[in-house]
């Protein structure tokens, strides 16, 4: 259908957002996507006001009342099929001997794309904020996180994430199933590490690899360098 639509004369030009460009554009060569006279490929935007990730680990967790001492590992956003929250909780199910690690589940879980149920996994150790969440306390949450799971199925493949980009500013690595572009782009970049896609096993695993081993990421600057935000990106679009 976008196919089709785009060939039409109104449109000038069109844009495609990635968080990794470079694969986005083989992928759409490679499978004869789109007319390429007319598009654009650009790096996903930061559409969040970056005043909000000025704050302290210690003070958003202090404000979001969390528990200073534990490792935090979180999940934030949609709660779609696709993005696999129902994954996350049964890697978490794996970890209920960790008692030092709090699990957090944050998006509007109402405008779920299926039948999720935080009831379902009430016997967990785990913390669910069941709200829309505004930009200032989706900060909050990142800020005071450990580690953030984009534990996505492989229906994401070849897709992009709003959230990658928040966890950069917040400067909180990110783990990301072994599909493209997420698998290349933490790897080229040095902000997160993979796990096997869809497996709750290896998504436990490494989540407690990651937390036992205390490694250290350094790309976080360095790929927000890359990234235009919002406003500009509008002036551009509308010169």
């Amino acid at each position: 259908y976008f196919d089709e639509l785009v060939k039409l004369h109104c449109i000038s030009n069109f844009s495609i957002v990635s968080i990794n460009p470079e694969i986005t554009k083989t992928y759409i060569q490679e499978n004869n996507f789109f007319e390429t006279s007319k598009m654009q490929l650009l790096h996903d935007p930061i559409y969040d006001d970056k005043s909000h990730y000025k704050l302290t680990k210690h003070r958003c967790r202090k404000l979001l009342n969390l528990n200073k001492d534990k490792k935090i590992v979180l999940y934030i956003g949609g709660f779609d099929y696709s993005k696999g929250p129902d994954i996350f909780c049964g890697a978490i199910e794996l970890l209920q001997e960790e008692k030092n690690i709090q699990f957090i589940l944050a998006g509007n879980m109402t405008a779920s794309s299926f039948d999720f149920d935080k009831n379902k996994y009430s016997g967990l150790s785990v913390l669910f904020d069941d709200r829309y969440l505004e930009e200032e306390l989706i900060a909050q949450y990142l800020i005071s996180s450990d580690l953030v799971v984009l534990p996505y199925r492989k229906y994401y493949e070849n897709s992009t994430s709003g959230v990658l980009v928040q966890s950069c500013l917040a400067k909180v690595p990110v783990l990301v199933p072994d599909i493209s572009p997420f698998k290349q782009t933490v790897e080229k970049e040095e902000i997160g590490l993979t796990f096997e896609c869809e497996s709750e096993k290896s998504l436990s695993n490494e989540i407690l690899n990651y937390l036992s081993s205390g490694k250290l990421f350094s790309g976080f600057e360095r790929y927000l360098l890359k990234i235009e935000d919002w406003d500009l990106r509008i002036k551009q679009f509308l010169s």
